[in-house]
């Protein structure tokens, strides 16, 4: 009996590795951080619409396509080398979620395969090479890579949300389309649209969740500067980012700022107070929550602020009358919040709640539930609210997406799928308490870190945005995950 347990703890050593096998390969290593770091600007950059257009009139256009073979070729090799792709915590959950977005697409088969072949490759280049990107590095090499990164994607998106903010000032609205060579074109809103900056961006919720991001790592290296001119610029860049969220009219990307804010404060406060017990927590929250009051008053007081700005540049152009005389329309004022403050979501949510039946044990898969609604339910209002409200001249889309990316984790990957995604999740969370609970003092890296994580988590509430899909947001999610999984189990590690 012992001998056959041994012979099973070598066969999986032999095919999962060890951290022995992580440098078997050193360039290959090297190959596919370069690799991800490339990923991660092109999914960001392609989030703004220019680039975009710019990249339709380029051989660049299937950048995606290569990409994506790119780093199955990438996958294939690290496994049979280095076998980083099974150092991820629990990452046998998230292969699970994969297999089952696998059987759910053969399910719905009969609707095409190419677009579920698309969506699941990247979904495992996710979960093996980004959710793993960190056990690739030693930490000033870790260091140095998103020093790299992050100033090209910082700046990048600056000088976006400051052409965005022009717009705003002039009040420049227009719709077009941004990818003329897509199969399904849509028409993107673009500059300041019913009472909403959409900039130069192909997604609002996407861009402001980006906006928020790059604020979370820009506090960080502002703090951790020392060097003046540093905190002069990125204080310029932070204060444009939050012009963005301000303006955006977002109230998700509301939420999770504010909570970021009181719970940055709460864990920077813990890390300097040495009181314990009821009086300590009942201090940290009542300033935790003093902070978070104040900064949604600045918050909603730079607002009031920026609904004269239009005004003031008109008058200040063509001598017109007072900019800042009152006016019955706030312009910063979203429409459309009057009859359902949800905008609709409840009755998105309800609708996919009534599909549980269909949904079953394996799903809908990630891209043909599209088709299975449309065919089965035609009646829903996820599939009704396009063709009445819009038309085919502005969204194509066939169904309103489910605007919750649990929900969306549910539809696509079924019951199972959905059980095994909400168990990495909760391991998550218990490892993150446990890690905050046995240490006083956390590093503002690791604070940052856990940030962008809970943030991605609060906007999957709301949007489909980070869990199984393919954008610049989920990239995001899924480096920050990968880096703070890896430093807890280095801590835990290291203190024993």
């Amino acid at each position: 009996m012992h001998n056959k347990s041994l012979g099973e703890n070598r066969l999986v050593r032999t095919i999962t590795g060890s951290k022995e096998t992580i440098n078997n390969v050193p360039w290959l290593n090297v190959v596919t951080i370069a690799y991800l770091g490339v990923v991660l600007l092109v999914y960001v950059l392609m989030l703004i619409a220019p680039f975009l257009t710019f990249l339709a009139s380029t051989p660049f256009y299937h950048i995606s396509a290569f990409l994506g073979l790119l780093g199955g070729a990438l996958l294939f090799a690290d496994l049979l080398t280095n076998r980083v792709l099974w150092r991820g915590p629990m990452c046998l959950l998230l292969y699970g979620v994969c297999f089952m977005a696998c059987v759910a697409s053969l399910r719905t088969m009969r609707y095409g395969l190419h677009d579920n072949l698309f969506d699941i490759c990247w979904v495992v280049i996710q979960f093996a090479l980004v959710y793993s990107w960190r056990y690739r590095l030693k930490d000033e090499q870790a260091v140095r890579f998103i020093r790299i990164v992050y100033p090209v994607a910082a700046l990048a998106w600056f000088a976006a949300c400051c052409v965005s903010f022009f717009q705003f000032a002039l009040q420049i609205g227009y719709r077009y389309i941004a990818d003329p060579r897509s199969l399904n074109p849509e028409l993107c809103r673009q500059g300041f649209l019913q009472h909403r900056l959409f900039g130069v961006f192909t997604g609002l919720d996407y861009a402001v969740y980006i906006s928020l991001v790059l604020a979370i790592v820009g506090v960080y290296y502002f703090t951790a500067s020392k060097r003046l001119w540093k905190k002069i610029l990125l204080a310029i860049i932070l204060l444009t980012y939050l012009l963005h969220m301000i303006l955006s009219g977002s109230r998700s990307v509301q939420i999770s700022l504010f909570l970021y804010i009181f719970f940055y404060t709460w864990l920077q406060l813990r890390s300097r107070t040495k009181r314990n017990g009821i009086r300590r927590i009942a201090a940290l929250f009542l300033a935790s929550t003093i902070v978070t009051g104040i900064s949604i008053g600045c918050f909603f007081g730079v607002k009031q602020v920026m609904r004269y700005v239009p005004a003031l540049v008109s008058g200040d152009l063509s001598g017109g009358d007072d900019p800042f005389e009152e006016t019955e329309d706030d312009i910063l004022e979203r429409e459309g919040l009057e009859g359902d403050v949800s905008n609709n979501r409840f009755k998105i949510w309800a609708d996919y709640l009534t599909l549980r039946g269909d949904i079953g044990l394996v799903g809908l898969s990630l891209s043909n539930y599209n088709d299975y609604i449309k065919e089965y339910h035609p009646d829903l209002y996820i599939v009704q609210y396009f063709q009445e409200d819009y038309g085919e001249a502005e969204k194509t889309d066939m169904v309103y997406e489910s605007h919750n990316n649990y929900l969306f984790a549910f539809v696509s990957t079924g019951l199972i799928g959905f059980l095994l995604f909400m168990a990495f999740l909760i391991t998550v969370v218990v490892r993150v308490i446990r890690h905050i609970h046995e240490n006083r003092q956390l590093s503002p890296a690791f604070i940052a870190t856990l940030a962008v994580v809970c943030v991605g988590c609060v906007q999957a509430l709301f949007m489909n945005s980070v869990f199984l899909k393919i954008n610049g947001p989920s990239f995001l999610f899924w480096f920050a995950m990968g880096l703070l999984m890896h430093d807890m189990e280095k801590d835990i590690s290291t203190s024993r």
